[in-house]
């Protein structure tokens, strides 16, 4: 598993230039930006656009506008109807008309076309996943994209279902954006730390359990205002492909699933099989290592089993649950209910205030600290040996990006006496953990077996080697047994896939 850094190094970004931030935007200029931000619902989409040049012009994504006929703004004073007024299909861009003039409302303008690599942008939108009726804001990155086009970005698949209609063209250029956009967001305007239009926000595609988004630029915006392109008469397009545009059929959503802990709240953005996310994880080699070890003797198609993603959307930290799993607050710490008080899946996000300035040390304090809640809820009496098979070798690793990131796995023994009279070490307990850390952030995960005795290893063992969990007709013991290993081997991949997104936070 150590060997995977190399891997997703040659996999990320070749060239990583030095970091030149530009200042975030003033109070005054984000409350400009926050009176020129509209929301727009049509037919099932919701999505953001902005005022632009005119009192009642709105600019946004083609891809939001579902239904041509019935369009409805949502201002910061006021809600009116709109029309479509000029389509520019390759870049993705539609300007819209208001019934009438907007009134005492920002108005955006100011365009900088050639924003520099690395610069710190910033953007508003409605998140149509957690809030429909609230802005929730996002800082950004202008990433490095060494072919400066959207194909740049798309794998040959996505790029074949996208020049079916280019909508948008997979040939145009556009921003590489280093941080989530989330659902909701498509229309959104991405502005420098000046206040100037830098890019619209366009889409995503799947990176782990969260997304590499991207921006059309602003500049695109003369071409759109003189464009006779008339509106497309279908509006299905890449059908199949993972490309992620941000208003897909929101208003279906009748309820907003997130949790709170402490200054902390996870918003539930998506469901994603193992499949989608393989590839994109910081470390995809030592996750198909565990699928094909816990597979070997399983008929389980772990790559078509799905996870809720969770995204804390400041810190960026995301978590991975399967689907369905509730989650609480219990003992301090975030758990999953599986209805098998012997099986758990628990997360700890912390913010630590004062960032340890030696790299090597930093995050060991809060994996110490996690790691005692684990022992606590093992009672507090078990000696541990490390798993070598399921854990770094050399330690925690430092990527590219900052992240610092560890996994391992330890099994708690107790000391009993045998039939015989004698001390013998007696398996009790089994963790898998994840300690994954980013700036003032960390996060300990973890999947415990509370009952992992020589017992259930010989029953599962048994089970195995008679194919018993292979079959549909299983004994009452192997049943349960299986069942049981085939849930604790899904809290393990959903351990081994939680980390950040691509967001940088803004706090």
């Amino acid at each position: 598993m150590r060997n995977n850094l190399k891997k997703i190094i040659v996999f990320q970004l070749l060239l990583f230039i030095s970091f030149l931030s530009s200042a975030q935007p003033s109070n005054t200029t984000i409350e400009n930006l926050k009176s020129a931000i509209v929301r727009i619902e049509s037919g099932r989409n919701i999505g953001t656009g902005f005022l632009w040049k005119n009192k009642n012009w709105v600019v946004t994504t083609l891809h939001v506008i579902d239904n041509f006929s019935k369009i409805e703004i949502t201002l910061a004073n006021d809600v009116k109807s709109a029309k479509v007024l000029k389509v520019l299909k390759e870049h993705d861009l539609v300007l819209l008309e208001l019934e009438s003039a907007s009134n005492n409302l920002t108005i955006i303008s100011n365009i900088n076309s050639s924003p520099q690599i690395n610069s710190s942008l910033y953007t508003m939108g409605y998140n149509g996943k957690g809030n429909l009726n609230s802005i929730i804001d996002r800082t950004l990155r202008l990433g490095y994209n060494s072919n400066g086009k959207l194909e740049g970005l798309l794998s040959k698949t996505i790029k074949d279902a996208l020049n079916i209609c280019k909508r948008p063209n997979p040939s145009i250029e556009i921003f590489y954006l280093d941080g989530s956009l989330l659902p909701g967001f498509s229309g959104s305007p991405i502005i420098d730390g000046n206040g100037n239009l830098v890019g619209i926000a366009d889409g995503g595609l799947e990176e782990g359990a969260s997304s590499i988004s991207w921006g059309v630029k602003a500049d695109r915006l003369a071409t759109l205002l003189n464009s006779n392109e008339s509106f497309p008469h279908s509006l299905n397009c890449g059908t199949g492909a993972k490309v992620s545009f941000a208003s897909e059929n929101l208003l279906e959503e009748s309820h907003v699933d997130y949790i709170e802990y402490g200054q902390f709240k996870f918003i539930k953005t998506k469901v994603r099989s193992v499949e989608e996310m393989m590839y994109t994880i910081d470390d995809p080699a030592g996750l198909q290592q565990i699928i094909n070890g816990y597979s070997m003797m399983n008929n389980t198609n772990y790559l078509q089993f799905k996870y809720d993603i969770y995204e804390d959307l400041h810190s960026g930290l995301t978590i991975c649950v399967p689907q369905g799993t509730k989650l609480s607050v219990n003992n301090d710490l975030i758990m999953g209910d599986f209805g098998d008080e012997d099986l758990k899946i628990i997360i700890d996000p912390y913010y630590n205030k004062y960032l340890d300035p030696n790299p090597t040390l930093r995050y060991v304090n809060d994996a110490n600290n996690f790691q005692q809640k684990i022992v606590a809820i093992d009672g507090g009496y078990l000696m541990y040996q490390k798993d070598l098979n399921l854990s770094y070798r050399n330690g925690p690793i430092l990527r590219y990006d900052g992240i610092k990131v560890n996994r391992e796995a330890y099994r708690g023994y107790a000391m009993e006496t045998n039939e015989y009279g004698q001390f013998e070490n007696v398996s009790k307990t089994f963790s898998f953990q994840t300690h994954i850390g980013r700036g003032n952030y960390y996060m300990g995960a973890a999947a415990l077996n509370m009952n992992s005795t020589i017992e259930n290893a010989n029953d599962l063992n048994f089970c195995l080697s008679n194919g018993q969990c292979n079959t549909q007709n299983q004994s009452s013991i192997c049943e349960n047994v299986c069942n049981r290993y085939k849930l604790f081997s899904q809290l393990v991949i959903g351990v081994h896939m939680v980390g950040f997104s691509n967001n940088y936070n803004r706090r």
